[in-house]
């Protein structure tokens, strides 16, 4: 399902004025916007004035809802919401899913003997994004809206998916970047196990950000790694926080969202990321497997 956005040609033109940068540490470190802005927009196409990703969440939290729709796309059916606080608006997404069952077979052919798909596993994912300082997901929180309890995520506006990028052959502003961030992203699908990473739940924003959507369908139980060969590269500061956190930690905060067994699973597989890491470091060396450039400015507020 797709978080995002109607205007197509308006937006191809912009993309498609983006510079794209060579593959060199000069266009690595180029920095595009201020170190302070987030890069969050509002339905009138400028800057949302929060100044930290706490901000966006209280927002989140406590903006009153002005007009609700249902999205087109997606089996969930979630709602797409205007929310307006102290004259601020912003839309949003709504995901009240809760599926619980024995048994599901995934698209990769992958078996599950438990499956859930719950809305409450967005918040895991954007609150474990935090404790490793994985840049690109947007604001996320629980909320009961009244008539349901679910989450709420910022809604990232003029972007197009993966699907429409390629066949649009929209290029990033930085594809140095943007290919790392992908390295990022698979290697982030492993540790969550997300079963329905898909062209539809990865964006790229009129800015050239990179954006991942659609966790609904994460933390299963199943504590291998599903595609293990997909990546063998991860940003640095990545890395590191993923080596500096406990496991203590990490069952604190995500308890209020995963059971023990997925936090069991998922404390495995992030035993097993940094076990494959290790070994990676150890046989092409550390400035190969590790990749030190410059934190996308637009993205490191509140982080």
């Amino acid at each position: 399902m797709k978080n995002g956005v109607t205007t197509r040609s308006c937006l191809i033109a912009v993309l498609l004025t983006l510079p794209v940068a060579l593959a060199g540490t000069a266009a690595l470190e180029a920095a595009v916007l201020h170190p302070a802005d987030p890069g969050w927009l509002g339905p009138d196409g400028k800057r949302l004035p929060f100044r930290s990703h706490e901000e966006a969440e209280e927002f989140l939290l406590e903006a009153r809802i002005l007009s609700k729709e249902t999205i087109g796309k997606g089996i969930n059916h979630p709602l797409k919401l205007l929310l307006e606080r102290d004259d601020i608006r912003a839309h949003a997404i709504f995901r009240d899913v809760a599926v619980e069952r024995k048994g599901a077979r995934f698209r990769n052919g992958d078996y599950q003997h438990h499956f859930r798909d719950s809305a409450m596993f967005e918040v895991a994912a954007y609150r474990l994004a935090r404790l490793l300082e994985l840049e690109g997901f947007p604001p996320t929180v629980k909320r009961n809206l009244g008539w349901r309890e679910g989450t709420v995520q910022l809604w990232i506006e003029s972007a197009v998916d993966e699907r429409e990028r390629i066949q649009q052959g929209v290029k990033p502003a930085d594809v140095s970047r943007w290919r790392v961030q992908m390295q990022n992203l698979r290697f982030f699908d492993n540790l969550i196990a997300n079963s329905d990473r898909n062209q539809g739940n990865i964006l790229l924003d009129s800015a050239g950000r990179l954006w991942m959507i659609d966790h609904t369908r994460t933390f299963q139980r199943d504590s291998k790694l599903m595609s293990p060969s997909s990546f063998w590269q991860l940003e640095g500061r990545v890395w590191r926080r993923l080596v500096e956190l406990d496991e203590s930690t990490l069952r604190r905060e995500l308890r209020p969202y995963l059971g023990p067994a997925e936090l069991d699973a998922l404390w495995t597989r992030r035993n097993l990321l940094v076990e494959k890491f290790e070994r990676l470091i150890q046989e092409r060396g550390e400035s190969l497997v590790l990749l030190e450039i410059a934190r996308l400015p637009a993205l490191r507020a509140g982080l």
